[in-house]
Parts: C-alpha cells; structure tokens; sequence
C-alpha cells in the first residue's frame, strides 16, 4: 500500500515543480502633478488637492489625494501662467514629516548663495 502512494504522489510532485509560476504583473506607476502660485495656492494638478506657503520663504507644502510618501518627486521653478519660467531656482523635495498624502517644498536662488526664495513651481509625483 505505501509502495502505492509513492508510485502516485512522485508524479504529481514533479507535476507541481514543472508547472509554470505565475506572478503579479507588474503595477504601472502613476503620475500626480501640482503646479503652485508663488503664494502657493494651487493652480492646477493631477491629484492635488491642495497647497500652501507655510510661512517661511521658499517653504510649501502640497498634499495630494494618496499616499506619497514612498514616492519620486521632480520640482521646477515657474509659474503657472508667466513666461519666461523662474531661472536659477533649486527644489528641494522631500515626504511631509506630518502627513504621507504631502509633499514639502524648500525653494532656494541658485545664484544669491542658496538663500531661502519664494517662486511659483511644477511639481511631478512618480509613485
């Protein structure tokens, strides 16, 4: 009897290694954007639901309708609806320390020393 079980469960074994695995396709990332007024309000976006200056020039903080604390961020100097788009303008971008659907915003002059410098922005969010 047990010489029996064997000779039937080895071919289901070797059936259960041969058979293909099958994964999770792959998740498409998704992409917000937030484009901010140099008083940081909100013009336009994909996703954001909102942005504020917090007080201290160059500071923003815009907030987004997901969790992007896990996420790329890409920022640019510009305004929503001026021409030409702010020259010379670092964006630091980082996760809100209070709050994963925001992202924080330092903007600084690339050629003043890295001073604090307040200018409208794009922001690209890649989760």
């Amino acid at each position: 009897m047990r010489r029996l079980a064997l000779i039937l469960l080895v071919p289901l074994c070797l059936l259960a290694l041969a058979a293909p695995s099958f994964s999770a396709a792959p998740v498409k990332p998704s992409t917000l954007t937030a484009v901010v007024n140099v008083d940081g309000t909100l013009a336009r976006g994909s996703g954001a639901v909102s942005s504020e200056a917090l007080g201290v020039d160059g500071q923003y903080l815009v907030t987004f309708n997901r969790n992007v604390s896990q996420c790329a961020y890409v920022g640019a100097g510009g305004e929503a609806n001026a021409f030409p788009a702010d020259d010379a303008i670092t964006i630091g971008a980082s996760p809100s320390d209070t709050n994963v659907n925001a992202v924080f915003i330092q903007e600084y002059d690339a050629i003043l020393g890295f001073d604090s410098y307040s200018s409208g922005f794009h922001l690209i969010v890649v989760c």
